[in-house]
């Protein structure tokens, strides 16, 4: 994914008008200058107070000098395709501070709506970023009708009776919001398919998570705490509840009349009622939580086929509840085993289907039971998953030639301690890279409490680029596996001038170690937020520039045929400042179909130039369909202050 925070049309032009301040020609109202704009054009608007209402019918971008002091006294309705706006306050007047009618790509970022009904309200409209705001209204923050594809993201939202609400809206997405202090429900949904709810804080509500009537809903990796309830999910199929922590509520997760949801990987804990409340549901699965100290752990009403294994059920007031008994099944047969329960004291002196082979295996030699039509066939001993997996610290070339690639890690915190022992660390190695790691080879099995693996001659030297994968494993032989990966790379430089950049993340970022398998005498590169060149001369003790980082592109002048051979982290996002005018920057990402034309939708560039040795300037306009090359540097022209976020895997 590429995100930028100013969009426009590659095929309009882009001019600057002036509201506020004292130049001569300003416009005293932003709506006389957004009547007479071209589209594509920029509307700056300096600190003051604007009353008045604004209708945006054409591709503007929209700027207050600063959100604190630029003030709308009115409310503003987009009514046309790529309208960016950016830094206002929008308080007191109309239903909506911000409404998007039947629109499609536009982004609203830093505003701060205040004391109204609704904060900002897209009707009909898709392919939209709703980012970084400040919403806080007396009745509902942010508000999607028969709405598609937007993206809610980063918005800080307290104060409403409704945070984040989705009417008829399918397919959005709900990421990294904070959502506090609210009187009623801080995020709900309602006929609304394949919703995806990712990443937001959600505390101190009265309410908790609602879905109606609402398919495919995803709800991952949410920290949900001290709210009436954690997440309500009622007549909602093939729901996906994934790594939430939910805490301090009256229940955790309540399904009503639902099938098919999966609730996993998750943390339950401080909940007066039930932890997990399955009612009136039908092919439930959950697994792989860790319940603790709550009433009920899990609770099963009325519900048929459902599937309980490899949770831990810790300390909770009643375990678990399950009326209907038979027709649920509460582990996963032999070897899998069932759940870890910490009231279970039988013995673990046998093994097999029927624990009757000499020899311990983890699971209890006797069936744990809930009641009397319900058994834990096969209770775990020990508590099962991981409290986090192993994490790369460092990729860096070794060996007196810088032949070799060593490679250190952080233990998982399961290593002698947690909730179990790690058994083995597998390090995995691939030659070309993937984020699923698919068709990586394991290369090394190493005892646990390892924290280091040198990889002999795959460095300086090795034309071969390789890309690590670390997975700790535990005693069911699951593997818990590092976010980030590793990675090597080798690339041939021809004597003469060259334009590069740096695509791994570097334990030492000065630019003598990014370049230590490079013979060159110069090196420099463009800083555009200074408009000044910076320089490192090698050989002289006169030096401008001192560091260099994946965001950047770096002109070297090379002295003999070399290899630019690095070692390091691959980072999962890269954040590349472009200022007015022409930027140098590198491209970092490992995904292989980014377009100069992607380049420019996402960041509303004018022009792009490539490296070219045939040139006298080493230099050539880049056409629409070339692909941006991993590692390669870039002139970048804009005619307005963004940002590109490149997703590198």
């Amino acid at each position: 994914m590429l995100v930028s925070t100013a969009t426009v049309p590659e095929n309009v032009s882009a001019g600057i008008l002036y509201v506020g301040g004292d130049g001569p020609g300003n416009y005293s109202v932003v709506k006389y200058a957004v009547r007479d704009a071209n589209p594509g054009d920029t509307i700056f608007v300096f600190l003051g107070d604007y009353y008045e209402d604004i209708v945006i019918d054409k591709p503007l971008t929209v700027i207050g000098e600063s959100r604190v002091g630029t003030v709308i006294l009115g409310n503003i309705r987009v009514e046309a395709d790529y309208v960016n706006i950016t830094g206002f306050t929008l308080v007191l007047h109309g239903d909506a501070a911000i409404e998007l009618y039947h629109v499609r790509n536009c982004r609203i970022e830093d505003t701060h709506t205040i004391e109204i009904p609704i904060g900002i309200l897209l009707v009909s409209s898709a392919d939209n970023v709703i980012a970084g705001n400040l919403v806080q209204t007396y009745e509902e923050g942010i508000v999607l009708i028969d709405s598609w594809n937007n993206h809610i993201i980063d918005n800080i939202v307290g104060y409403n009776q409704v945070s984040i609400h989705l009417s008829d809206s399918p397919r959005n997405y709900i990421v990294g919001n904070s959502i506090s202090n609210e009187y009623g429900s801080p995020i709900h949904i309602e006929n609304s398919n394949d919703v995806t709810i990712l990443r937001n804080n959600i505390s101190k509500n009265q309410d908790g998570i609602r879905v109606i009537q609402s398919v495919h809903t995803r709800l991952i990796d949410n920290y949900i705490y001290n709210n009436s309830f954690g997440a309500y999910l009622e007549s909602s199929d093939d729901a996906v509840i994934l790594g939430n922590q939910i805490g301090g509520s009256s229940t955790g997760v309540h399904l009503l009349n639902c099938s098919n949801a999966t609730i996993s990987d998750g943390v339950f804990t401080s909940i007066n009622s039930s932890a997990v409340l399955s009612d009136s549901s039908d092919g439930i699965t959950i697994n792989g939580n860790s319940i603790l100290d709550n009433g009920i752990g899990i609770d099963l009403h009325q519900s048929a086929n459902v599937s309980v294994y490899h949770n831990n059920l810790i300390n909770n007031t009643i375990q678990a509840y399950d009326d209907l008994g038979l027709e649920n099944s509460w582990d996963h047969g032999y070897p899998a085993g069932g759940n870890h329960w910490s009231d279970y004291i039988g013995p673990d002196d046998f093994s097999g289907p029927n624990q009757d082979q000499p020899g311990s295996d983890n699971i209890g030699d006797d069936p744990y039971v809930i009641d009397n039509n319900s058994t834990d066939r096969y209770p775990l001993v020990l508590a099962y998953g991981f409290t986090g997996p192993p994490e790369f610290l460092s990729a860096t070339l070794t060996g007196e030639n810088l032949e070799n690639v060593t490679l250190t890690w952080s233990l998982s915190p399961d290593d002698e301690g947690g909730l179990k022992s790690v058994t083995v660390y597998r390090l995995y190695r691939g030659t070309s890279f993937d984020p699923a790691r698919v068709g990586y080879q394991l290369m090394a099995s190493l005892p646990n409490g390892t924290s280091e693996y040198v990889d002999i001659d795959s460095g300086e030297g090795n034309p071969d680029d390789y890309f690590y994968s670390l997975c700790a494993v535990d005693i069911y032989n699951d593997a818990s596996c590092a976010q980030k990966q590793a990675g090597k790379t080798t690339r041939p430089i021809q004597k003469g001038l060259n334009l590069v950049s740096i695509p791994l993340a570097q334990s030492n970022e000065s630019i003598d170690y990014a370049l230590q398998t490079v013979e060159y005498d110069k090196a420099w590169l463009y800083d555009s937020f200074s408009q000044e060149w910076r320089s490192y001369f090698r050989f002289k003790s006169y030096r401008t520039l001192s560091y260099v980082n994946h965001s950047t592109g770096i002109w070297i002048d090379v002295t003999e045929d070399s290899n630019l051979t690095l070692a390091g982290l691959i980072p999962t996002q890269i954040v590349v400042r472009l200022d007015r005018g022409w930027n140098l920057i590198g491209f970092s990402s490992y995904i292989s179909t980014c377009t100069v034309f992607d380049l420019k939708m996402t960041t509303g560039a004018v022009r792009i130039e490539g490296f070219d040795p045939a040139t006298p300037y080493h230099l050539r306009v880049l056409d629409d369909s070339e692909f941006l090359h991993t590692g390669e540097g870039y002139w970048v022209k804009v005619n307005t202050d963004t940002v590109w976020i490149v997703e590198v895997s």
